[in-house]
């Protein structure tokens, strides 16, 4: 289940450049 913790860092980097 690496993918959720890839998704997970995608949708922080996200609220990050937001």
């Amino acid at each position: 289940m690496y993918y959720v913790y890839i998704y997970s860092g995608f949708i922080r980097s996200l609220g990050n450049i937001v």
